[in-house]
């Protein structure tokens, strides 16, 4: 076997070790690359990514934070979702807060710009702010462009919904989580799948 393909076993070895490791809470794993955060309040955007991670957790899925940007092609060789934060509006719409790319799988744009409306307000700032992650995020993770009726995956949010989210996160709807989760297997088959054709070429 050549030596390029032995690194890449170990390699893989070793990253499946870490995933059994992570995964003890019967919880799945996600990675998210995040970078841009310097558009972003401290204080909002450590507690949004607690807030988020928490929403997250509770249907078993556990985010991992990569606080940086990924190399080119990184995030969809690992199944991971990529979020760049904005500073500015979303484009020629000021009431665009982000926009995700679901059957590409990873990447997202947060306009944080978007959302000053929120920024008088710090509970409802974070609050927006985890919220929008959330939505983006659960789009890639299912790899399709849909909405549901309530919670946090409606289209659009109301006062009541902004409101409602500053005491407790909205919540999914049943067939969001179903759809999370089958989101999630099909990325881990990919990514199997991946490995498998990156050992195959280094052995020939």
């Amino acid at each position: 076997m050549k030596l390029m393909a032995m690194v890449i076993l170990a390699g893989l070895a070793a990253g499946q070790v870490w995933a059994a490791d992570g995964n003890k809470g019967g919880k799945e794993i996600v990675t998210a690359y995040i970078w841009g955060e310097e558009n972003v309040p401290f204080d909002v955007r450590s507690r949004a990514l607690q807030t988020a991670s928490d929403v997250f957790a509770e249907i078993g899925v556990s985010v991992k934070w990569r606080h940086k940007r990924p190399a080119e092609g990184q995030a969809q060789r690992e199944g991971a979702v990529a979020i760049c934060i904005a500073g500015k509006t979303g484009g020629s719409s000021q009431q665009t807060l982000a926009a995700a790319r679901p059957y590409e799988g990873s990447a997202i744009t947060i306009f944080y710009g978007a959302m000053g409306w929120a920024s008088q307000q710090p509970q409802l700032a974070r609050m927006v702010f985890a919220h929008v992650l959330v939505h983006e995020i659960t789009h890639n993770l299912q790899q399709v462009s849909q909405h549901s009726r309530t919670g946090m995956m409606k289209e659009r949010w109301t006062k009541e919904d902004f409101a409602a989210m500053q005491w407790k996160p909205l919540s999914f709807e049943p067939a969001d989580v179903e759809l999370i989760h089958k989101g999630l297997a099909r990325r881990a088959e990919q990514v199997a799948a991946n490995n498998t054709a990156l050992v195959s070429s280094t052995t020939r």
